[in-house]
């Protein structure tokens, strides 16, 4: 029988912040940054790796009580090392984010790998302070300040929560707007039914007044030109969704363009996290981050 070794020096240079510096947001966003690094050349990686296969798991993995499982694809010999293959466990930390590695070579069946599986899932506990699922006053009002465009910050209208989402607005239209939010999220999960228990924390909508002021939040949180900016009606990344509101009463094109986008994205749910390439230079396209991302992590587990 083959001797089985599990562990062993691993290094990663994963705690260098994505680019701006800004960290991870979101377990999967953790995956991502591995999967980058395990691609990457010049930090000795192979283009062709990729998680074969990635599954959403719930528990006391970090302030986030949930985490992402990948697992890695077999990377052959080189330099004299036998072939290995790796399981990767990501979640988040109050400040960042990290990530537990296991490797095995030679690389582990399927049946022989369910028991480093197995304590990935349940062998690791944190204790510490986790996120409140609801936002307090004090995050949310924080969030908008920090994000907000200088025009807009002093402007905020009350807090809005739903079952899904906390909006952010300096217009009047937020409650209507909240409303059509969750109308998209429930038509997407009755066409494409998914199990979003491990997923409870409200995701931050921010709905600005003009488009002017969309562009300016876009182009300083992304990077991009205002030129780019103004390319886009709403866009999803880490762990929010922006737009602004167009017509109170009458559904967006955003609105519209949600809806199909969102489709689109879960009908093609399949793509492991670092197909995202972790963190674009573009935002993702799925303004419905929350429900596309549920269900995609319960597609790639089964």
């Amino acid at each position: 029988m083959a001797r089985q070794t599990i562990g062993g020096r691993r290094e990663h240079r994963f705690a260098r912040p994505p680019a701006r510096g800004v960290p991870p947001q979101l377990p999967d966003d953790v995956l991502g940054l591995i999967l980058n690094n395990k691609k990457d050349p010049e930090r000795g990686g192979d283009p062709k790796y990729l998680f074969s296969k990635t599954e959403t798991v719930a528990g006391p993995f970090g302030s986030l009580p949930w985490a992402e499982i990948g697992h890695g694809s077999v990377e052959p010999e080189r330099n004299g090392d036998p072939p290995r293959q790796g399981l990767c466990l990501g979640a988040i930390l109050p400040k960042n984010g990290y990530v537990v590695e296991a490797v095995a070579s030679p690389p582990l069946e399927e049946k022989a790998a369910a028991p480093l599986v197995e304590f990935l899932k349940k062998g690791i506990v944190y204790k510490g302070p986790v996120v409140n699922p609801n936002w307090t006053d004090e995050e949310a009002h924080q969030r908008w300040q920090h994000d907000a465009p200088a025009d807009a910050k002093e402007k905020l209208e009350p807090i809005i929560r739903t079952k899904h989402y906390i909006i952010f607005t300096n217009s009047a239209g937020g409650q209507a707007f909240a409303k059509k939010m969750e109308e998209c999220y429930d038509a997407i999960k009755k066409t494409y039914p998914f199990d979003d228990s491990a997923f409870p924390r409200l995701l931050p909508v921010f709905l600005f007044r003009t488009p002017e002021q969309y562009y300016e939040y876009y182009s300083k949180l992304a990077g991009i030109s205002r030129e780019q900016a103004a390319k886009s009606k709403g866009h999803a990344w880490r762990d929010y969704y922006a737009t602004w509101y167009e017509s109170p009463g009458i559904p967006s094109t955003s609105t519209r363009r949600r809806t199909r986008s969102s489709r689109t994205a879960c009908a093609s749910a399949a793509a492991a996290p670092g197909s995202r390439k972790g963190w674009p230079s573009t935002c993702r396209p799925n303004p419905t981050i929350a429900t596309t991302r549920r269900a995609r992590s319960r597609k790639r587990s089964t």
